[in-house]
């Protein structure tokens, strides 16, 4: 048994903005993706995803097929799309997180809104008998959900770095490594947002770096627990960088007193 989400796009115009029918379809298919996830008894997707039908009639419209990989159930495809079209009316009339989404499904729904700009006048999905529409409404509710559940989970987000030894390098579970933080002490959990990243993290293995991007922070301490990261600058170590104890003996003055040489100096330069 498959299930099937329609979409329906309309625009201002006599055709619809490319970038804004990807934003909408990827958004989609992730939000679809995320909640599959949630459904899934283990963890792991279980629903292949493949569009059956398209037209270019006003108003444009695509068709979204959900198919069970495990034959024993079924009824998954369909859960998630009463899950997705229900957590959007939902989102239609309050700011709170629908059941079966979380943070990262809010965000993409978030995404929606950005189609508003490019002329889109309206994205409708339908399921099970089911309608919603992604309005800028409904945008609007996807942010302040996402605030209460930061508020809630007692952190909060926001950009920089942190800095110390790439001590774990782990792409099986997550795609992460582990950075133990210089000021702190602790051991933060950082995320690769692509391949590159996480080609400069082997590279950078057992040495001291830099990682910069989005910082998931805990309210009470301030300090952060883990880095979505998007770029990792590498630094030379600490064996390699000059220490006070390393420029002791150093006779700068020519055997004079601080004061009178830094005199002599004035005299000098004044005549």
């Amino acid at each position: 048994m498959s299930g099937s989400l329609k979409i329906k796009i309309d625009d201002q115009q006599s055709d619809v903005d490319a970038e804004a029918f990807l934003n909408i379809f990827s958004s989609t298919l992730r939000t679809l993706k995320a909640i599959s996830k949630k459904v899934a008894t283990v963890g792991k997707e279980k629903i292949r995803w493949r569009i059956s039908e398209a037209t270019k009639s006003s108003p444009l419209s695509a068709t979204l097929v959900g198919e069970p990989e495990i034959p024993n159930r079924p009824h998954d495809t369909e859960m998630v799309m009463d899950a997705f079209v229900g957590g959007l009316k939902h989102l239609e009339a309050a700011d709170t997180c629908p059941p079966m989404f979380d943070e990262q499904t809010l965000g993409f729904v978030r995404q929606f809104a950005q189609s508003k700009a490019r002329g889109i006048s309206y994205v409708e999905f339908s399921a099970n008998g089911m309608t919603a529409t992604a309005t800028k409404e409904v945008a609007h509710n996807a942010v302040n959900a996402i605030r209460r559940l930061q508020q809630k989970s007692g952190q909060y987000r926001d950009y920089g770095s942190v800095e110390g030894k790439l001590a774990t390098l782990n792409s099986r579970q997550g795609k992460q490594f582990v950075v133990d933080d210089v000021l702190t002490g602790e051991s933060i959990t950082c995320y690769f947002s692509s391949a590159e990243v996480e080609s400069v993290a082997r590279k950078a293995w057992d040495h001291r770096v830099c990682a910069v991007g989005e910082l998931r922070i805990d309210k009470q301490t301030g300090n952060p627990t883990s880095v979505k990261v998007d770029e990792i600058q590498i630094l030379r170590d600490q064996k390699d960088i000059p220490q006070l104890d390393d420029i002791e003996g150093i006779d700068i003055t020519g055997g004079m007193e601080s004061s009178d040489y830094v005199r002599k100096l004035r005299d000098d330069a004044y005549g």
